[in-house]
């Protein structure tokens, strides 16, 4: 009786701590500024809804520079309070289009169609930042009403602003079960960038490093403007692969630097992600450049696909590339931007698929039964941790994924199918940070039918002969038990 007065006293709350995502303003982070919360300031976020709505929670992208501290939200329509609630926000330094902070509801708040909700955000500290966007404008269509709060708007004292609040809504579930997708199914959560992180950075270069879970491309374009965008400079590393290390280099020393991050697999692109970086104002240490160098040098495989040399003239005057720096001292020179909102699916340029000095993988021996030996050159210095090597077939699944300790530079691979695979070799440098030490490889395997038959028939043998063996020892033993031993007296010499 008291589990289940218990589970009924709990389940109301899991039910709100499981909402509905109904709604979502959230552009990219490049496409995101911040506020900093005025104190004494009434601040607001305005909004609306088309249908009824029982809302049990929200999201605001937020940041803290300073001591962990409070944020008090309060929901109303304007004349009547209808919820307040208090989130703690820990230091979060503040971070290109803000940290998603995600706000559950005590109680549900029932929100009715085509009336406006106000969200009052206060706090006492001065070291709250909001993130925000600029509106959307957009004409409806087909609805029996329309208003410029559809997408929401931000509101300081009594003035609407003409940008909106990064914001999402949640509601409760409809009795029945939901056929939205809860987020943490969805595919970036399952196979998106993860661990992106600045891995090395010098006065002149940068090394990026991230994983996704399915195989993808790797390309980072480095900026130095939140909004508008230009960017300076982008790498593109074609290899389908799960780790992705892209080195930058030609950067300029004591400089604040945006790395967008892009991974596509042929049509399917993930939601980028942004870092930011400052490079050093001198030198790093010999073995901070050496990573680096190492990484540039892996980087841009030669591709398979046949390779059309193109002529170009010596670049003019006006053609040389123009740094930030020079921007700055020649205001009048407008400089030769790329326009990052371009899918990052695009082919990239000639220069950016230069061929790389990594030696090629050895195919040394393959068996009729698809073992594959392999053997590459070994890098200058030794990685500490080995080597690993990640085989994919021909839909850039993964197959195996190898670890070869250091000293080691020849492996078989056992067991690989008949068709086309694709194989990557990395140096295993800790800390998650690999890079290449040959090119990717893609190569065609063909196992012996007739080796592939004998092996059919011996495993077909053996289910058969060995469930047969059973059951004719089972059959004879109890056969014996039912001879019974002969009778008290019996002399079969009586009869002759």
């Amino acid at each position: 009786m008291k589990k289940t007065l218990l589970a009924l006293f709990i389940l109301p709350f899991i039910a709100l701590g499981s909402g509905q995502n109904f709604y979502e303003f959230a552009p990219d982070s490049w496409a995101s500024e911040r506020l900093t919360l005025p104190v004494g300031q009434a601040v607001y976020q305005l909004f609306e809804v088309k249908t009824e709505r029982k809302l049990n929670g929200f999201d605001f992208w937020l940041d803290n520079d300073g001591p962990s501290t409070s944020v008090t939200f309060t929901i109303s329509d304007g004349e009547v309070t209808l919820l307040t609630t208090t989130k703690n926000i820990s230091n979060l330094p503040p971070d290109p289009g803000g940290y998603k902070i995600h706000v559950d509801l005590d109680k549900e708040v029932t929100l009715v169609q085509d009336k406006t909700y106000l969200i009052q955000i206060s706090s006492s500290s001065s070291d709250i930042g909001l993130y925000y966007s600029d509106r959307l404008n957009l004409i409806t269509h087909n609805q029996t009403s329309s208003t410029e709060l559809i997408f929401g708007a931000a509101q300081i004292g009594t003035v609407i602003q003409d940008f909106t609040f990064k914001l999402a809504l949640y509601q409760t579930p409809p009795s029945g079960g939901s056929t939205i997708l809860d987020e943490d199914n969805s595919l970036d959560k399952q196979f998106g960038i993860s661990n992106a992180r600045i891995i090395a950075v010098s006065d002149t270069a940068v090394l990026v490093g991230w994983s996704t879970g399915i195989a993808t491309d790797s390309r980072v374009s480095i900026r130095t403007q939140s909004n508008p965008v230009f960017v300076y400079k982008t790498i593109f590393d074609p290899t389908y692969e799960l780790e992705h290390t892209i080195a930058v280099t030609g950067l300029l020393p004591s400089v604040n630097y945006f790395a967008d991050i892009y991974s596509n697999q042929g049509s399917l692109s993930l939601s980028s992600q942004t870092i930011t970086f400052t490079t050093l104002s001198e030198p790093a240490s010999e073995e901070v450049q050496n990573l680096i160098e190492e990484a540039e040098e892996a980087q841009n495989p030669t591709q398979q696909a046949p390779v059309v040399e193109e002529t170009e003239s010596a670049p003019t005057e006006t053609e040389e590339e123009t740094t930030p720096a020079q921007a700055e001292e020649e205001p009048t020179q407008t400089p030769e931007v790329e326009n990052s909102n371009q899918s990052a699916n695009t082919n990239p340029t000639s220069d950016e698929t230069e061929e790389s000095g990594l030696p090629e993988i050895v195919f040394e021996e393959t068996t009729a039964g698809g073992d594959l030996t392999i053997s590459w050159e070994e890098p200058e210095t030794e990685p500490v941790n080995g080597y690993r090597i990640d085989v994919f077939d021909h839909n850039n699944v993964l197959e195996r994924s190898i670890l070869v300790p250091s000293g080691t530079n020849q492996i078989r691979i056992p067991r690989l199918g008949s068709g086309v695979h694709n194989i990557v070799i990395y140096a295993d440098h800790g800390g998650g940070v690999y890079i290449k030490v040959s090119k990717p490889t893609q190569f065609s395997l063909k196992t012996d039918k007739s080796y592939v038959a004998l092996k059919t028939m011996g495993i077909t043998s053996l289910w058969i002969l060995i469930p047969g063996g059973y059951f004719t020892y089972r059959f004879k033993k109890e056969r014996k038990k039912t001879i019974l031993p002969p009778e008290e007296g019996y002399d079969p010499d009586s009869f002759n």
